[in-house]
Order: structure tokens, then sequence, then C-alpha cells
């Protein structure tokens, strides 16, 4: 997926009706991503948001991780490598980065990496366990337009699911302090659907604490697709909520969806979900690349077993034309839809002109 170059943006700028208004109104940024969206329905080209595990180290120890010390601290990419990666992502066209691991706050340039990438015209997106937020919120939060925190219950059942004594108050805590110092950096809740919290009670208390917070919360559900690890598998599947489960908390997500709380999930994944219709058209290889700690370039089909190839050994930009990039891309990767994931569902949903989906996520992104 390319990205308008910035003459080829400014012609189509002054093409469009009040372009001069718009231009004027607009933040830039927003305006490069619906351009490279639309290129991309039209031409696609290669991705043009890298979501990079900066780390696999983390200081939680959750029972579904699938990630966790994938890659030693001696093999992660040096500082300098990530830069010149990011470089050349931005000079090819990429305009989203998203930060995730492991636990990316655990990295001691995390500071360095966002301020860079952020220099660069990035838009970056920080995914934490909100542990260590309080303690780097000033060297790394100016340069973030968005930051999920985990959060799976609305007490101090989270510390024991994550592993982490104190997290959750922890994070009640830093959450409005956070809003308060930094009011343009949206804020998220991200809950992961465990068998443990996907009960009406836990979901509906998530729902309130959210409300109280005046932050949007996502319910997402637990990918068992993602071992890739002997022993994995069966640990997931012994983490994974029932359907049945799964059917009666979305159900009441609707319902408190509609009566206000500020439920970031589309109405459109909600109801597969609840209805247990989840098939989909995949197209979220299309818009996302995913990099792992020591530049793997990760295949999402065959996520930690096959990678695609990797930043030390050959060309970002020769990486961006490689075939399996463009098999994901093409009928090979529309036609898996074994991710259940909201991220991909919308994703997937957004590309293919649902308007409900986007509706939702502009309120958070």
């Amino acid at each position: 997926m390319m990205v308008l170059s910035s003459p080829r943006r400014e012609i189509l700028l002054k093409q469009l009706p009040r372009g001069a208004a718009l231009a004027k109104t607009l933040r830039l940024k927003r305006l490069e991503k619906g351009l490279g969206l639309l290129e991309s329905r039209v031409a696609w080209r290669h991705p043009m948001n890298m979501i990079h595990a900066i780390t696999s180290r983390c200081n939680a120890s959750c029972a579904f991780c699938a990630w966790k010390d994938e890659t030693s601290q001696r093999d992660e990419l040096t500082t300098t490598e990530i830069k010149t990666l990011y470089k050349a992502a931005r000079q090819a066209g990429f305009v989203w980065l998203t930060f995730w691991g492991g636990e990316p706050l655990m990295r001691s340039d995390i500071d360095e990496i966002s301020s860079y990438a952020s220099h660069l015209g990035f838009t970056c997106t920080l995914v934490t366990n909100g542990s260590l937020l309080a303690k780097k919120m000033d060297r790394v939060v100016p340069y973030l337009g968005n930051i999920s925190i985990s959060l799976d219950f609305a007490s101090a059942r989270h510390d024991d699911a994550r592993g982490i004594p104190g997290l959750f108050d922890r994070i009640v805590r830093t959450v409005p302090e956070l809003k308060r110092r930094y009011p343009k950096t949206k804020v998220l809740l991200n809950c992961t659907m465990m068998r443990a919290n996907t009960t009406p009670g836990e979901v509906h208390n998530l729902a309130e604490l959210a409300k109280e917070l005046n932050t949007f919360i996502i319910f997402n559900l637990f990918r068992t697709e993602s071992a890739s690890k002997v022993g994995d598998a069966q640990r997931l599947k012994d983490s994974a909520p029932s359907q049945d489960s799964l059917a009666e908390v979305f159900t009441m997500l609707r319902r408190l969806k509609t009566e206000g709380y500020p439920i970031a999930n589309s109405y459109s994944y909600i109801d597969r979900v609840s209805t247990n219709t989840l098939s989909y058209r995949c197209h979220w290889p299309k818009i996302n690349l995913p990099m792992e700690a020591n530049g793997d370039v990760v295949d999402c089909m065959h996520w930690g077993i096959s990678p695609i190839a990797n930043i030390r050994e050959k060309p970002f930009t020769e990486i961006l034309r490689h075939p399996r990039l463009i098999e994901l891309a093409g009928e090979c990767g529309e036609a898996c839809h074994k991710c259940v994931s909201m991220y991909r569902f919308d994703a997937s949903a957004i590309f293919e002109g649902n308007i409900e989906p986007l509706l939702s996520w502009s309120r958070i992104f």
C-alpha cells in the first residue's frame, strides 16, 4: 500500500473542492491516512501501518500470552537499526506505527525511539500493560497519538491475571493523570476476553469503570490461533471462553453501547460474535505489516513459525516486494479468517466499505 508522495498529495488537495480550506482545517496526518487508504483500495502497493513488537521482554505473566520472550534481548534490533527501519518505512509511505511486545516500555530507549518516529511524521500508538506508564509518561507520551492499556478486570483480579501486584490500582490512578497532562493523546482500555472474565458481571463492571474514567474500552476476543510453541495451543484453549458465554456477554455489550457506555467495539463485530458468525474476508495484511523484535517480518498466517524475511538480511524496500506479502494481500490472505480479533475483523469490514466500524474507530483514533 503506497501513501501519496508529498507533491502528488498537494496536487490532489488542490483538486478537491475547497482544497485550501480543507488543508487548513484538517490535520495533515489524518488526511494522509485517508488518502493512503483510498489509494490502497484502487492500487495496492504495500501496508501503511507497521506493528512493531520492539521487545518480547515483559514484566507480566499472562496465561494467554504466546509472545513473551520469543526473542532474547541480545537479538533485539538496536536503536540505530530501528531508526533505519522507521526511516525506510516512512520514505516508503507508511503513516502509522504501533509499538507493542512484550511490554514496549521495558526498552530503555523507548523515549528516543518514539521521539524519532514522531518527528518522522508517524502517528504512533503504544500498546502497554500500564505498569510503567506513570514512570515513563513524560518521556514517551508527548510522541504518541494513541495509547492502548490492557485491563481485564475492574478489580485487583486484574493483578492476578497479569501477574503484577498493584497493577489495577496503578492503572486507575494513571489514566486520569495521563488524560489531564496530555489531553490530545487518546487513551483506550483493552479487555482480552478470557474464560474468567467473560461473564455479565465482570464485563458490566469494566464498562462502568470505563464510564467513570471517561475512557473508551474494547472487548477483544481471545486469540487461540496465535499458538506457535509446543504446549501453547492447549494452554490457550484452556483459557478461552465458551461461545455461549461470549453470546451472552456480547448481547449485553450491544445494549450497554446503545445506552451510551463508552464501548468502542463496532456493532458489526458485536453482532457477529453474539451470533457466532465471525466469518469474513480478511484484508488485514493489506493495511498492516507485523514485525518482530529481531527484525523478522511476520507471516500472519504462520505467526512465530515461518517469517517472511528479516530486515538484517534484506533491504526493507525489497521485502515490501516479497511474493508472500503479495499473496497475503490477495486471494490467499482474503480466504483466511482464523483471527477472531476485533482489529482484524473491523479493518477488513472497513476495507470493504462498511462505514459502521469506521465511525466507531474514528472516536478513538
